[in-house]
């Protein structure tokens, strides 16, 4: 490109260089200066031949220049240029439409907890206690948490034992209470307003049972409690939860239900 540019400015220069020695040839041989002196007519045609020469370098000055051409690698961006104003997604590319896909996560997990109520006595083994009465207690629970219970089964067991071990007793029956008949209380809703209930029974009551039941608590030899343990599950895992209580007679001749320590203890099975 730039060889071309470069012969272009000097055909130019060229053609005028011709034309002013044409022009000036002309003037010789026309013999403008009429006169015999030599010297007059050699100084004079090149005086003519001057300005003629100083004419034509005026007008090669006035002549526009001839436009540089640009290089290859501005062509080529030039020719890009007017491609990308004439398809204007050709600059970015195609034009890539994103679809946002949302997967639905997993809640966590919920944990929920079972609840145990007081055992109620069936009206059939109220006090006064006589001999040969089988004594039964209805034990009940319930979901004291926000989620499902599910499989709720209950083992449990009704026992006449000394007042004075009422605090070390549920650890002593535990095996007996796990070899017990199991009650399957199904599942249970978040915060169930209803208690599942089941009765269960003890041995037959003896005369002493009868005798020592029926002191007062500061003089007791005996008591009646409930022991149970309530096997479950949630979507975290699956649990035990303990139920212990026992029927103490007052001094002022009622009988008041009073909890153990181990009662509504919740203990993990197996986590999920």
């Amino acid at each position: 490109m730039l060889v071309g540019s470069t012969a272009a400015s000097f055909s130019r220069i060229a053609m005028l260089c011709t034309s002013w020695a044409i022009v000036s040839l002309a003037i010789i041989k026309v013999s403008f200066f009429q006169t015999k002196r030599r010297l007059v007519i050699i100084g004079g045609n090149a005086v003519a031949a001057l300005l003629v020469g100083l004419a034509f370098l005026i007008v090669w000055r006035m002549l526009p220049k001839p436009t540089t051409s640009p290089s290859l690698d501005q062509a080529v961006d030039i020719s890009v240029e007017r491609v990308i104003k004439r398809f204007p997604w050709m600059a970015t590319g195609p034009t890539q439409h994103t679809e946002i896909i949302t997967v639905p996560t997993k809640p966590p997990p919920q944990h929920t907890h079972a609840v145990f109520v007081k055992d109620v006595i069936t009206d059939a083994t109220q006090p006064p206690f006589a001999r040969g009465m089988q004594p039964a207690m209805n034990i009940g629970f319930t979901n004291g948490g926000d989620f499902a219970i599910k499989d709720g089964m209950l083992r449990a067991v009704v026992v006449v034992i000394p007042g004075s071990e009422m605090n070390k007793i549920f650890n002593r029956y535990q095996s007996k209470i796990r070899l017990s008949t199991a009650v399957r209380g199904g599942d249970v809703p978040g915060h169930d307003p209803l208690w599942r209930y089941h009765t269960f029974f003890g041995p037959e009551l003896t005369d002493a049972n009868v005798t020592n039941l029926s002191v007062p608590a500061s003089d007791q030899k005996e008591v009646l409690c409930g022991l149970g343990i309530l096997r479950w599950q949630d979507d975290t895992g699956e649990y035990e939860t303990d139920h212990g209580g026992c029927y103490v007679k007052e001094p002022d001749g009622s009988w008041n239900w009073h909890e153990l320590l181990e009662n509504n203890r919740e203990t993990t099975l197996r986590s999920k």
